[in-house]
């Protein structure tokens, strides 16, 4: 690609946290300055910017993030995602009678051979 989003817009704000995080996992606030990682179908607040340490997690609430994603991609432009079982995102889907519950990104780019998908939080 000839093309970078890199570095546009990030925000990265330090939290606690009780468990190990990896970098790149979707994660929710739980209580005041303090995130845990997101369980399926949870709407996420940002992205562990890198691995946790010493109770404190790194996570990117806004800019360019690039993410794996899981099920069918993430449709290009504006759209719903939420978190995946396992640890990335997929398209928010909504149960029979309700209204998708997801985080609105634009979906910039998509390596669907290697399963990851570029957005802007």
């Amino acid at each position: 690609m000839n093309v970078s989003f890199k570095g546009f817009g990030e925000q990265i704000l330090t939290f606690e946290t009780e468990a190990e995080l990896k970098a790149g996992v979707p994660v929710k606030v739980t209580d005041s300055g303090k995130v845990a990682a997101c369980g399926d179908g949870e709407v996420f607040a940002g992205f562990t910017a890198a691995p946790s340490r010493e109770g404190l997690a790194a996570v990117q609430v806004g800019g360019y993030v690039c993410v794996k994603y899981s099920g069918t991609a993430p449709a290009f432009n504006r759209t719903l995602v939420a978190a995946d079982a396992s640890g990335g995102i997929k398209a928010a889907a909504a149960a029979e009678g309700k209204t998708a519950a997801g985080r609105e990104v634009l979906v910039a780019e998509l390596d669907s051979a290697g399963g990851y998908v570029g957005i802007i939080l």
